[in-house]
């Protein structure tokens, strides 16, 4: 991770112990809908906009991770310009692996089409696939981006070798420990 980025953020308080962290850099975040949003780019100002354009458009945890991860930023009290890029959910892995792959890519429109180049890229959930973060990396690259990849170890040898599949140093592998179940 690029240490040249320099600082991005700023701390604010309405009261004695909430802390709100405010970046300006952009997420971008490759997220699955099932049905209600269609499989295209949406950009925001801020996480609080994101979270009130799904609530107009009712979007439910119901249907794929969108809100999971909007509501998860809220939780936390980050705030941060968002990118997302939508994929379809499929039951067939192979369509499903597809329509990420192409979530991913269509990140590469972000500038032009929602006026964000993004800071971070990932794609939550995804798991260890090479295709897939070979994908996060390429374009992190373009954007001179940052990447965080699942590696779905169960052990650290495992992760080890997963890690070593890839030659960037554009990704944060990140081991999330057993294999965490998936829906």
């Amino acid at each position: 991770m690029s240490l040249t980025h320099g600082v991005v953020s700023n701390y604010t308080s309405d009261s004695a112990r909430p802390i709100k962290v405010t970046s300006v850099l952009p997420i971008a975040l490759v997220v699955m809908s099932v049905a209600t949003l269609s499989a295209q780019l949406y950009g925001y100002d801020s996480l609080d906009k994101a979270l009130k354009d799904m609530e107009d458009k009712n979007v439910s945890l119901a249907d794929g991770t969108s809100l999971k991860y909007m509501q998860l930023g809220d939780l936390y009290n980050a705030n941060a310009p968002v990118i997302l890029s939508v994929a379809r959910s499929d039951a067939d892995a192979g369509v499903q692996k597809t329509n990420i792959l192409e979530a991913i890519d269509r990140i590469k429109e972000a500038p032009s089409k929602v006026t964000y180049v993004p800071d971070i890229i990932i794609a939550p959930e995804v798991g260890f696939d090479t295709d897939i973060g070979n994908a996060l990396i390429s374009v992190a690259a373009s954007f001179g981006a940052r990447t965080f990849i699942d590696l779905d170890a169960i052990d650290n040898a495992t992760a080890i070798l997963r890690r070593n599949s890839f030659g960037s140093d554009r990704i944060t592998p990140v081991m999330c420990g057993g294999g965490y179940q998936r829906d």
